[in-house]
């Protein structure tokens, strides 16, 4: 989650505004200075995340569903657990990346990196 968290505090630090003027001509208004106080990018930085984490939590939660015990053919019929992240990374690199950038999808290929690594 640190993917998500790390931009949104370079964006809300990058904004952020020095409550104090350098010189008479500097004054914001008031309401801008409180918005964007340099004091409070964490709280900011947080709120937000907060609320991309409300849609996309459960890209990142682990909760395996429980697995019937069926045998198919002498053989038990389990799937090993996949989190919904890495299936859409797996997704995007197989099925979109692979047709529209076959370059850049063979030199990923050959670096043998998994695409959920890259795909955050």
């Amino acid at each position: 989650m640190h993917e998500l968290l790390a931009p949104l505090l370079y964006a809300v630090d990058f904004d952020s505004l020095d409550p104090t003027p350098s010189s008479p001509s500097d004054t914001l208004p008031d309401q801008l200075a409180e918005l964007c106080d340099r004091e409070w990018i964490a709280a900011d930085a947080y709120a937000l995340f907060e609320a991309v984490m409300s849609n996309i939590g459960v890209w990142y939660e682990w909760q395996e569903p429980p697995h019937p015990l069926s045998l198919a053919g002498g053989q038990m019929g389990l799937k090993p657990y996949v989190a919904p992240i890495v299936s859409t990374c797996r997704e995007i690199y197989d099925q979109y990346l692979k047709t529209c950038d076959p370059a850049l999808w063979s030199a990923l290929q050959r670096s043998q990196i998994e695409p959920q690594i890259y795909g955050m």
